[in-house]
C-alpha cells in the first residue's frame, strides 16, 4: 500500500498547550450530503492537484488503473478517498 497524504493548510490547529480540546483538525469535506469531486478536489489542493495527478499516473503506469472511491466516515474524519488497485486498497486520501 502507498501512503499518500496531501493535505492543504485550511485548517485551524490550535497549539496543544492551549488548553483547548480537539487540537486535531476535522475533514474539509465532513458535509455527508456532499460527496466531493473533481472540482472541489481541485479548489481543495490547489496547486498540490497536480502532484495528485502525477502520483496516480505514476500507480497507473506501474501497476494498472486505479479506481477512485469516495466513502464517508463520520463527521470528524469526513470524506476520504480510497484509491484502489484491482479492488484492494492502494492509497488514501485525507483532506
Amino acid at each position: 500500500m502507498i501512503g499518500v497524504s496531501i493535505t492543504p493548510a485550511l485548517h485551524y490547529s490550535p497549539h496543544p498547550l492551549s488548553g483547548e480540546k480537539n487540537a486535531m483538525s476535522s475533514s474539509i469535506f465532513n458535509d455527508k450530503s456532499n460527496k466531493p469531486d473533481s472540482k472541489t478536489l481541485q479548489e481543495a489542493l490547489g496547486e498540490t492537484y497536480l502532484f495528485w495527478e502525477e502520483i496516480k499516473k505514476h500507480i497507473a503506469a506501474t501497476y494498472g488503473e486505479v479506481v477512485e472511491e469516495w466513502k464517508f466516515y463520520n463527521q470528524k474524519s469526513g470524506w476520504i478517498m480510497k484509491v484502489l488497485l484491482k479492488k484492494e486498497i492502494c492509497s488514501f486520501l485525507f483532506l
